[in-house]
């Protein structure tokens, strides 16, 4: 769309889950993110931020139990140096993840 622009230069999508743990060691083990920072807002719910530049990925932490496929993404493609091929996953919550190398046009 002409003239169509972000509102910021960047994107900081966010995730919604009941399983925070395994959720947190997903996105910094498996997927290799750094962790930014981790936000807790009340005793029931807390934010864990992730490194994803130019961006941040956010994973939001409810102790309430949730339905499936709450987040309303599809996916995500995450790029990552040293990968020379694409590489499919999927996160604890079943949302899919692929790990590209740099550069790949999706």
């Amino acid at each position: 769309m002409p003239g169509f622009e972000l509102a910021r230069g960047l994107l900081d999508p966010g995730l919604f889950s009941d399983n925070a743990p395994a959720m947190w060691s997903f996105y910094e083990d498996m997927v290799g993110l750094p962790r930014l920072e981790n936000l807790r807002h009340s005793p029931t719910y807390q934010e864990v931020f992730f490194t994803l530049p130019p961006g941040k990925l956010k994973v939001q932490s409810f102790d309430t139990p949730m339905g499936p496929a709450v987040t309303g993404y599809r996916g995500l493609t995450i790029a990552r140096d040293g990968l020379a091929a694409a590489r499919s996953l999927r996160d604890p919550d079943g949302l899919g993840v692929t790990l590209v190398p740099r550069g790949t046009r999706a």
